[in-house]
């Protein structure tokens, strides 16, 4: 899901500042591989996490609320969290959650936090595809702002309910236990942390504006 969302995509424009640097990627489950077999291991996690790694945060996101504009023309968008029990509901299916709840937090209101049952069309143990499903106009979704925030500048996906969220992750570049990075990894570390702050940046401003 990294790799989609978030590696693939600026490997290109990385390459043109340094085409020196070729890429050699493994797409495998975050549990697996030593973080020793490579020069950077990208994986989320909750914002306290405290794991037995040398890490470097790139940025702590939040999980929004989206759907497809076409959806939205169709059922119109949720005013407030209680009119989530009438909209067609995608939900993350996790061992550790609860099926059929949206637990929503507000920011702006001292982190008021917000429990709505809802009944879910469709619960999916793959981030990637609740996001294809969302994508496709199947009902409203909760995806991380860091791998939403592509198709919400894109005005493929459109924001609801802002602002609230539900969660925060923080996206880690996970380091080899060595004193002094190779000079491509520091700057691909730059690059990767400026675009997805950059995009994550310009999705906040548009959910804020009301641009669809």
């Amino acid at each position: 899901l990294l790799a989609t969302h978030l590696l693939a995509p600026v490997i290109a424009g990385f390459r043109r500042l340094y085409p020196q640097v070729t890429f050699d990627v493994e797409v495998e489950a975050a549990s697996a591989g030593s973080v020793n077999d490579y020069d950077i291991k990208l994986l989320s996690a909750p914002a306290d996490f405290n794991g037995n790694l040398i890490a470097r945060p790139i940025i702590t996101t939040v999980g929004v609320l989206c759907a497809s504009p076409e959806y939205l023309a169709e059922r119109g968008a949720p005013q407030s969290p209680d009119d989530l029990k009438n909209h067609d509901c995608l939900q993350f299916k996790h061992p550790e959650r609860r099926s059929g709840v949206v637990v929503l937090t507000n920011p702006e209101a001292d982190g008021l936090t917000v429990e709505v049952p809802v009944r879910p069309i469709c619960q999916i143990n793959f981030v990637d595809t609740l996001l294809r499903a969302v994508l496709d106009g199947a009902g409203i979704g909760a995806q991380p702002m860091d791998l939403a925030a592509p198709y919400l500048n894109s005005g493929r996906l459109v924001r609801v309910l802002a602002p609230w969220t539900t969660g925060q992750l923080t996206l880690y570049a996970a380091l080899p236990s060595r004193k002094f990075l190779p000079a491509r990894t520091q700057a691909f570390l730059d690059y990767l942390t400026e675009r997805t702050r950059s995009s994550v940046h310009a999705a906040m401003l548009r959910a804020a504006s009301g641009e669809n």
